[in-house]
């Protein structure tokens, strides 16, 4: 299963023009304070690709800008696209998973 490892650190994305210096002008830094001892926590690409849609959805309801929010909302239904095939990998491997624990029990 696909996983992202990320620590608070981590937690900063731009959901437009990569992590470049205009993307964080013109997007701000969205940041998680970093907790005096990190530890990597496993989530699966779906989970990640979803919460970062929701996110891109939420910016786009306080821009004004028709392209700055079209923009998002096109990152938001890519983002939600990502998550769906992500899911279905997951899916296909957690049976690929039990398929091959069946096997080795009998």
């Amino acid at each position: 299963m696909p996983v992202t490892y990320l620590t608070g650190h981590d937690l900063n994305f731009h959901c437009i023009g990569g992590t470049g210096p205009g993307a964080r002008s013109f997007l701000g830094k969205l940041t998680v304070p970093e907790p005096v001892m990190s530890l990597p926590l496993a989530i699966p690409e779906s989970r990640r690709c979803r919460t970062r849609a929701r996110e891109c959805r939420s910016m786009a309801e306080h821009f004004r800008v028709h392209i700055a929010r079209d923009q998002l909302l096109k990152a938001a239904a890519d983002y939600e696209r990502m998550a769906q095939e992500a899911e279905q990998r997951e899916i296909e491997q957690g049976l690929s998973h039990l398929r091959a624990v069946a096997v080795t029990r009998r």
